[in-house]
């Protein structure tokens, strides 16, 4: 997600794991049992002015490598 300043980001939501800042532009990691992703977009869009986003589902190898080491 590209905001205007990425340094003024400050996002209080309940589900939200991370908020990384990287050369795309801020990384929102969050839980979607908790919070969805129209949530939390709408939650991100009442506060700031956001120039671009895409939402990323985890690769499957990591869901199963999850999946595997901590069961269901």
């Amino acid at each position: 997600m590209q905001v205007e300043r990425p340094e003024d980001f400050e996002l209080k939501a309940e589900g939200v794991k991370e908020i990384k800042n990287t050369e795309e532009g801020l990384e929102v990691v969050f839980d979607r049992e908790v919070i969805s992703a129209s949530d939390l977009m709408r939650i991100i869009l009442e506060d700031y002015e956001v120039q671009d986003f895409q939402i990323r589902e985890p690769d499957i190898e990591e869901v199963v490598k999850k999946v595997y080491n901590e069961g269901i």
